[in-house]
């Protein structure tokens, strides 16, 4: 077996505020990464600045496009290594992150691919929220019990893939979000493709810390999958995934949603299979700390109202105290 080189890609785009944090905590891996490639989509902040300041860092322009899917391929495309490590910008890694990665494929030959662990790099309580509802139930959906993903989708963040692998695959580049659910959609159609997830490769990622970035986060969701479905239309979700019951968004005529945003929540509803948490108000009320169902009431506002935006050019916007 060659040995396991790993090129960390960190897709940037006005990172100023994060980046920083993520570079020092990749250079000072207790096992060094093979190279650390950034990949800036033109920003127009310090982030190119701050990236300098790392002389083990090599700062690659992409000047075409922002989209974080343009900038992990041009990355993994450059980088000398036999595996790419994707990290997202808004993330940092513990010390061993490297290590972990690199010691699942020394122990399991076959490997294609490590998904690490994402947890929260706020402490707050709704930040635990989201933490717990969101992801925690997220991967117990996803493993097999020998440790394997199920290959229905995972984060296109601390997950390390196989360069030759990943080339004949890569992210699109025409969506704005979305694109690693796509890239598992491809894996997943090649047959065969082994991805652990390795529970012990931490990174640390700023989860939404209130309702107002809950929304915006998923608004930012619904805009891309709006592409999304148009390309992978007859895709199969699961029954009660996100992905699967927000088709119907796009399914409704323009009026008929900017209605159920602007004047009665609870026509969302209409056609849901979350039949749990039903929308039960015509107006969201104003929270401090949400509930699961409340959380998903948000997320199903903000996905509908990202689509609304993008067929329309209606940007429908909700907040709370």
């Amino acid at each position: 077996m060659a040995p396991v080189k790993i090129s960390a890609v960190i897709p940037t785009f006005n990172s100023a505020g994060t980046i920083r944090r993520c570079l020092s905590s990749l250079v000072n891996q207790t096992t060094p990464l093979h190279e650390i490639l950034v990949v800036d989509g033109d920003s127009s902040d310090d982030t190119r600045k701050i990236v300098r300041e790392f002389s083990d860092v090599t700062l690659i322009v992409n000047g075409k496009s922002h989209f974080g899917g343009a900038s992990r391929n041009l990355g993994a495309q450059r980088a000398e290594g036999n595996t790419i490590l994707f990290i997202d910008s808004d993330c940092y890694a513990n010390r061993n992150l490297n290590s972990y990665h690199v010691e699942a494929y020394q122990h399991n030959l076959h490997l294609d691919g490590v998904q690490g662990a994402i947890r929260s790099a706020r402490r707050t309580k709704f930040s635990r929220v989201i933490q717990s509802h969101f992801l925690t139930n997220y991967w117990i959906d996803n493993v097999k019990p020998n440790g394997m993903i199920k290959l229905n989708g995972a984060a296109g963040t601390n997950l390390s893939l196989d360069r030759e692998l990943f080339l004949r695959n890569r992210f699109s580049e025409d969506l704005l979000s979305c694109e690693d659910i796509e890239l598992f959609i491809k894996l997943r159609r090649m047959k065969g493709v082994v991805i652990l997830l390795e529970p012990r490769a931490v990174v640390y990622h700023l989860h939404p810390n209130s309702l107002q970035e809950l929304f915006a986060q998923r608004k930012w969701y619904g805009k891309g999958s709006v592409n999304f479905y148009r390309k992978y239309w007859h895709t199969t979700f699961k029954r009660d995934s996100i992905l699967n019951t927000s088709k119907r968004y796009i399914k409704w005529d323009i009026r008929t949603l900017a209605s159920a945003l602007s004047t009665d929540h609870r026509k969302l509803c209409a056609g849901c299979q979350f039949g749990k948490c039903r929308i039960s108000e015509p107006v969201l009320p104003k929270r401090n700390l949400p509930d699961v169902k409340y959380l998903r009431q948000v997320t199903c506002l903000a996905w509908a109202a990202g689509i609304l935006g993008v067929r329309s050019n209606i940007d429908y916007d909700w907040g709370t105290d």
